[in-house]
């Protein structure tokens, strides 16, 4: 499985010092070490949301999870 998710400090950041830091990232389970990129494409994906607990050790509480490898658009 692969999961998505958006950085919203990197938004945050870039919108406060001008930078283009990509702020999406992919990774290969949900230990695997994560990939940077500003857009994607995915097959057949699913959101997944959770108040209470984050759902990967970087606090993100929604992300995309999909069985495909995301192609990196840019």
């Amino acid at each position: 499985m692969y999961y998505i998710n958006v950085n919203r400090q990197t938004i945050q950041k870039n919108a406060k010092y001008g930078t283009n830091e990509p702020p999406v990232s992919f990774r290969k389970g949900k230990n695997g070490k994560s990939t940077y990129c500003h857009e994607l494409e995915i097959e057949n994906g699913r959101i997944i949301y959770n108040a209470q607990a984050p759902v990967l050790k970087c606090g993100a509480r929604l992300v995309i999870l999909t069985k495909h490898e995301p192609k990196i658009i840019k």
